[in-house]
């Protein structure tokens, strides 16, 4: 305190406070409390469901079982069980029962496939256990009986899938294709599927073919607190995908996937849309500086994806179609309207810097869309005449498949964009986003009275 620093006292609790708390701290200047309700205030939850509490019990009597102690507390058990009772698991139907793995069901894979042709096929199904590789469940609660007075049964409750999503979704589908000779070799561990350790089984289970970055970072915080967020501030409006497979029945037209969001993060928020195409490095080295800052939000993420469907929208109206339908062009744009709402210094940078103000507005999402649709064609306009200017003058095309993944060509870009889309505001071709955005709200105005009328 002698440096300066002022002494407080911090106090944390999920319970709610009561008159005693309050008295407390009234007076107590020094003491700051939060307790349930300031914490659902200022803190997003980690928004997974709770792993599945009802118990089930599955019939091993009849097939061998490996009990493997690994530490004093923690036990694995190790069984063929019945793929009948498997699919009996609550929360296959509406994917929470892998709400845990790092990614849902893919409809559409080879291991699908392979597991389609096999269940056609009944006299392989004794073969199961030996050609396919089984399923990892975490269990809080996992118990074999002896058998003795009852038929011989392993017990498990508040568990979850975090490998053989895809099989056991098959099997669930499937069901009246399982024979009693169907059993899958299923390893069960006795650890919440909410632990450290837990993170640990899951990514180390699923170090296979096909996983990608995406699905290995679908249970970090950043992804799951700005899903919750999203879905919390947009209910049923939008939905933000985390994991490839997730929830199969959200409206396609509503759902952001994250991995298309990080691209457009990058190119307006970070400037590098030259590094779109490097899908590996989104979620891996670039994740922390493209989705860990503050000002990464759902009205930042629904107001990018907003945007996003106003570029792509208005792209095949350029006369240069390759360039148009090239899946880097979008993310260019991303970027040069981000260079071009700077230049307003007004509400354009406002806009950059904090979206939630214009979102907050009544009409917020559709003003936002008709404000920035005019600077969109500017730009795209200025971009076609000069590609067809290299063409007549220099007598060469751009080379848009190398030069777009160029940062001093985007930068040569910039370089004659802007400057035209500035010049175009002078002389009154085109409009700033301020003024854009202020006629907007007369717009909408406007069109209220004559639905008066």
């Amino acid at each position: 305190m002698g440096e300066g620093y002022e002494l407080r006292g911090v106090f944390i609790t999920n319970r709610l406070c009561n008159q005693d708390a309050d008295d407390l701290i009234s007076i107590s200047p020094n003491l700051r409390v939060f307790d349930k309700v300031e914490l659902n205030r200022q803190y997003l939850p980690i928004d997974k469901p709770e792993p599945i509490a009802t118990p089930i019990s599955f019939d091993v009597s009849k097939v061998s079982v490996l009990q493997h102690p690994i530490e004093s507390s923690l036990e694995m058990i190790i069984a063929p069980l019945f793929a009948s009772e498997l699919v009996k698991m609550e929360g296959i139907a509406n994917q929470e029962l892998f709400a845990w793995n790092l990614r849902y069901q893919l409809r559409r894979s080879p291991v699908n496939k392979a597991i389609n042709k096999s269940l056609e096929t009944p006299s392989e199904h004794k073969y199961f256990p030996a050609f396919h590789n089984g399923l990892t469940v975490l269990a809080e609660k996992v118990s074999l009986n002896n058998g003795k007075g009852s038929p011989k049964k392993i017990t498990i409750s508040g568990y979850a899938v975090v490998n053989g999503c895809q099989s056991l979704s098959v099997l669930y589908h499937n069901k009246p294709s399982i024979t009693k000779d169907l059993k899958i070799l299923t390893k069960l561990v006795n650890v919440s599927p909410k632990s450290e350790l837990a993170l640990k089984i899951t990514d180390h289970t699923n170090r296979q073919n096909g996983i990608t970055g995406r699905d290995l970072q679908s249970n970090n915080p950043l992804q799951t607190r700005l899903q919750s967020e999203v879905h919390r501030e947009y209910r049923n409006e939008v939905f933000y995908r985390i994991a490839r497979g997730e929830h199969p029945e959200w409206t396609q037209t509503k759902v952001i996937e994250n991995d298309v969001m990080a691209r457009i993060l990058l190119a307006f928020d970070l400037a590098e849309p030259h590094s779109c195409h490097q899908h590996y490095r989104l979620f891996e080295d670039l994740h922390a500086a493209i989705f860990g800052r503050p000002e990464v939000n759902a009205d930042r993420v629904v107001a990018l994806s907003d945007i996003d469907q106003v570029i792509t929208s208005q792209l095949p109206m350029m006369e240069d179609k390759p360039f148009a339908y090239y899946s880097l062009t979008r993310f260019l744009f991303h970027y040069l309207l981000r260079q071009a709402l700077e230049i307003d210094k007004s509400d354009g940078l406002n806009f950059c810097r904090k979206p939630s103000d214009y979102l907050n507005e009544k009409d917020g999402r559709l003003r936002l869309k008709r404000s920035v649709k005019p600077i969109i064609v500017a730009l795209i306009n200025i971009v076609d005449a000069d590609l067809k200017r290299r063409q007549e003058e220099e007598g060469v095309g751009f080379d848009y498949k190398k030069d777009l993944k160029s940062p001093s060509k985007i930068a040569d870009i910039r370089s004659k964009v802007i400057p035209h889309y500035q010049m175009g505001i002078g002389s009154k071709f085109t409009r700033s986003f301020c003024d854009l955005w202020k006629e907007s709200k007369k717009e909408k105005k406007r069109r209220s009275n004559q639905s008066l009328n």
